[in-house]
């Protein structure tokens, strides 16, 4: 699954007909869920445009994120 994927999943459960507290709370969850992937992918997507000079620093926060990721 792709980050692009995972927002998408979490939107389209995000804004899924809700029933009952249980759904509800589930809804809000993939909604909060969705926010934060969106804000991983920007922060991404900032890490691209570093200059060179700057790799090694990026490397060691990519490695860093994705650890504590998956």
């Amino acid at each position: 699954m792709t980050l692009e994927e995972a927002i998408k999943h979490c939107e389209e459960v995000a804004d899924a007909d809700c029933y009952g507290d249980k759904q509800y709370r589930c809804s809000e969850e993939h909604r909060q869920l969705a926010e934060w992937l969106r804000e991983l992918k920007e922060v991404y997507s900032m890490m691209d445009g570093c200059s060179d000079t700057d790799a090694l620093y990026v490397g060691y926060i990519r490695k860093r994120m994705k650890r504590n990721i998956c």
